[in-house]
């Protein structure tokens, strides 16, 4: 064969030239002798760091809070205070180092006990509810078999009745056992110079476990009664019996009625002209006006949450309780109530009261325990785990001001208001802190 030049072609030398021009190549194609996966080594100026390699903070616990709340019906109102002091504090929480907590709420009629435990069972199984709140008695009861089968922390914030005292070790209170009354009027008779104290209460059950608390507190003090018993309104010698008390001319008197019946004895009282020291259990508004003036000066000790005035520190009205533009919120130099009341009246628009306060407050004291525990609480018997943790003596700051305790028998151990009937009204004067600081 013969090329266009003129020279023959040689297949020979053909290949020669190919395999000349291709061997400076081979360096750069991978040995046959490394394999395929082989990786070449680093070179010598390092590589950035890839976002994967930050470090990074742990993740956070979450867990999640149940409620069943009246949303509906006469008991909405304070269902929805509940609800809104609880919203306040998993926002507040949520912006702290420590756990989050999620809040679900369900409708928890107190005359729907089937529909109650149903939406117990659903926060319980659905949303894996760490703890479930409740408002009253009768939905507390309803759910209480199911909560004692999973172990599940039951926190209620209704009156703590004789039926739900010492139910089970998984029921906690929100409020005061009637005890912590008693004993605070003990300490407020003391306080007063009072060494002659009576005790006059309802009739029925109440009265008489009124009138037997308060003799044994006294009694502890050092103390016993000049008189004490219990009245009925509609009794015919109810002014006689008022007199034989006044004859142990005592300096104070304990006054255990509720409503219109704590005015009626009021009345009564001062016609007959004690003009001593009165100290009620109750300050129902109606009790006040059957009373009218005579009630003028008597003092009321009762679970209240006063709130603080407003003040040029406080959150737009309207916002999220946040406030902008005056740095970090938790730097806020005010006592507790005071914050929490800015908080609360500028997201909602109103002054918080008891059930929102007590509320707010419990839900705190959870995150509180749960960011102290060396490990995320899981597995089963959460409830009995946390009940340990709240009753493990540490005190905890309280919304009201001092601080709060729980008892043994799941009550809670916080300050109570002392009010002075002021004008008709009842004004607040000062917290009285408890005398027992929470143990029994």
């Amino acid at each position: 064969m013969t090329l266009p030049d003129g020279h023959a072609y040689n297949p020979l030398a053909v290949d020669r030239l190919a395999l000349a021009l291709l061997l400076p190549l081979a360096g750069l194609l991978p040995s046959p002798t490394r394999g395929a996966d082989h990786t070449p080594a680093p070179s010598k100026e390092a590589a950035p760091p890839s976002p994967s390699s930050e470090p990074r903070e742990p993740p956070r616990a979450t867990y999640t809070i149940g409620a069943l709340l009246p949303l509906s019906g006469n008991a909405a109102w304070f269902g929805k205070a509940m609800r809104q002091g609880m919203e306040l504090a998993v926002k507040e929480i949520d912006a702290l180092a420590g756990p989050r907590l999620k809040l679900v709420v369900e409708d928890g009629h107190p005359s729907q006990p089937d529909e109650v435990a149903a939406a117990f069972r659903k926060l319980v199984v659905s949303e894996r509810a760490l703890a479930v709140f409740t408002a009253s008695a009768t939905p507390t009861l309803a759910v209480l078999p199911q909560a004692i089968r999973d172990r599940i922390l039951v926190v209620h914030g209704g009156v703590v009745t004789p039926e739900l005292l010492g139910a089970s070790t998984l029921l906690v209170h929100t409020r005061p056992s009637p005890s912590l009354l008693i004993e605070s009027a003990t300490a407020w008779a003391r306080e007063r110079g009072v060494t002659r104290l009576a005790v006059l209460a309802s009739g029925g059950e109440a009265g008489r476990e009124i009138r037997e608390r308060l003799r044994e507190a006294w009694r502890q003090r050092g103390g016993s009664l000049v008189a004490e018993a219990s009245l009925l309104m509609d009794s015919p010698d109810l002014e006689a019996r008022l007199r034989q008390v006044l004859r142990s001319a005592p300096e104070g008197i304990v006054l255990g009625f509720r409503g219109p019946e704590l005015g009626v004895v009021v009345a009564r009282l001062r016609a007959l002209g004690y003009a001593r020291r009165l100290l009620a259990l109750d300050g129902a508004p109606e009790a006040l006006l059957v009373a009218g003036s005579t009630a003028e000066g008597m003092e009321i000790l009762a679970e209240r949450f006063a709130a603080p005035a407003p003040s040029e520190d406080d959150p737009e009205p309207g916002g999220d309780g946040s406030q902008p533009g005056k740095g970090d919120p938790s730097a806020d130099a005010r006592p507790w109530p005071a914050r929490f009341a800015s908080a609360y009246r500028a997201k909602y628009g109103a002054d918080p009261e008891r059930y929102a306060a007590n509320a707010y407050e419990a839900v705190h004291l959870l995150a509180s325990v749960l960011s102290r525990l060396p490990q995320p609480l899981e597995g089963p018997a959460r409830g009995d785990r946390l009940r340990r943790a709240l009753l493990d003596g540490s005190p905890h700051p309280s919304v009201y001001g001092g601080v709060v305790r729980l008892r043994e028998d799941g009550t809670v151990v916080r300050p109570l208001a002392l009010l002075t009937v002021d004008g008709g009204r009842p004004t607040f004067t000062r917290y009285l802190d408890p005398p027992s600081q929470g143990r029994p």
